[in-house]
């Protein structure tokens, strides 16, 4: 598997200020600075542990819903 990213999406939330940071491609371009856009990358390994963790919250509560089922059953309610 490799962590290469596979997208990179521009943050939806930040907590620094981006206009305090003044970024360039070249050593050059600091001089005419760009704002600065943080960004989210994606990888297949990130997408992969979201599946995981997906997978693992419904397995608990599709197991807590058999168990009151049952449970609920055995009392005769």
């Amino acid at each position: 598997m490799a962590w290469t990213p596979i997208a990179e999406i521009p943050q939806p939330i930040t907590f620094a200020p981006a206009e305090d940071k003044p970024v360039g491609d070249i050593v050059g371009e600091i001089s005419n600075p760009k704002k600065h856009v943080p960004t989210l990358e994606i990888t297949l390994v990130g997408v992969l542990y979201g599946f995981v963790i997906l997978e693992t919250t419904i397995g608990i509560v599709l197991t807590s819903l058999l168990i009151t089922v049952f449970t609920g059953q055995l009392r005769g309610d």
